[in-house]
């Protein structure tokens, strides 16, 4: 895997964020001492990545991000996906993407990225 992709609302930001989990944040140490990408694809603004905790997180671990407000497809466009792909000179196959929207896994895996569909624990 060269790269871990992340939604935003739903997945890190809210109140059962992954960012809680210790075992997350292991994955993204090891991911980032491999020198492998973590990107946020979000519909949601950039701005986002200003607030606690994923500030931190970002900067941590140098996250980069596809967000709704560059301007370009918006997700869950094949297109969105593909301009992701292209920013980062990746392959679908190299990817892990985990989101909490059915309709953007199935995008995905039909692109054939790796997928985790991530249900908040309530």
């Amino acid at each position: 895997m060269k790269a871990l992709i992340l939604d935003v609302m739903g997945v890190l930001v809210d109140e059962n964020s992954l960012l809680d989990y210790p075992e997350f944040v292991k994955i993204c140490d090891e991911l980032k001492a491999k020198g492998e990408f973590i990107v946020l694809f979000s519909n949601s603004s950039s701005q986002v990545v200003l607030h606690e905790p994923l500030q931190s997180f970002a900067k941590k671990y140098e996250v980069d991000g596809y967000f709704s407000d560059s301007g370009g497809p918006i997700k869950p466009t094949m297109e969105s996906f593909k301009a992701l792909l292209g920013l980062h000179n990746l392959k679908p196959e190299e990817c892990l993407y985990i989101d909490d929207g059915m309709h953007n896994i199935e995008i995905a895996d039909k692109l054939g990225f790796k997928t985790i569909y991530y249900i908040s624990p309530q």
